[in-house]
């Protein structure tokens, strides 16, 4: 399946099922979870493939660092939706084969969603944003830069089909 066509399959779901969930984690300790329901997959993408047409390097893709969070799911999306390919490198990955990764795609923007700190060299990226940073582009604030909200729903392969910005606040 294509990108454009696993879009609109995703597209269908969403306006199916805005409430269902699409994410669910139980990894974090005390019994809660992470829960992160189309709509929210949805919004949260849009505005995070926004600001990636605007900060991602042309031609290279984008590397999402982390482990098992919903805000990953919502980068891989948000790269599909803006055109972008990604490259998922998990926490246990040593910093060798991190900068490996790095040095390999040439100056990437790197997104690390990790609790800790991200084990790369930073030096070795275009720029290091982190999770923070990522909840405030979400919000719709500044964070990453600010993203104009009559775009943050619209990235480059939906805009033959324009919707309504309905990003819902981050909690």
């Amino acid at each position: 399946m294509d990108v454009s066509r696993f879009l609109e399959v995703l597209e269908q779901e969403i306006a199916a099922h805005p409430d269902r969930p699409a994410f669910l984690n139980s990894r974090t300790g005390g019994g809660s979870s992470h829960r992160l329901t189309y709509g929210e997959l949805d919004a949260w993408s849009d505005a995070v493939a926004a600001y990636l047409v605007d900060a991602a390097p042309v031609g290279k893709p984008v590397v999402i660092y982390g482990h098992k969070s919903p805000l990953m799911l919502v980068c891989f999306i948000a790269a599909a939706k803006a055109g972008l390919t990604y490259a998922p490198v998990d926490i246990a990955y040593p910093a060798d084969r991190v900068n490996d990764i790095l040095a390999q795609i040439d100056h990437p923007l790197v997104i690390s969603l990790a609790d800790g700190d991200f084990a790369g060299d930073e030096s070795l990226a275009s720029q290091v944003v982190d999770a923070a940073a990522v909840r405030a582009a979400i919000a719709g604030s500044a964070g990453l830069t600010a993203i104009p909200r009559s775009i943050c729903c619209s990235p480059p392969v939906l805009r033959d089909a324009p919707r309504a910005c309905r990003c819902p606040p981050v909690a």
